[in-house]
């Protein structure tokens, strides 16, 4: 949804 903060893009996904 557009209303609901998306996260940046430009940052990697924290998979550890």
């Amino acid at each position: 949804s557009e209303t609901a903060p998306a996260a940046p893009a430009a940052a990697p996904p924290a998979e550890k």
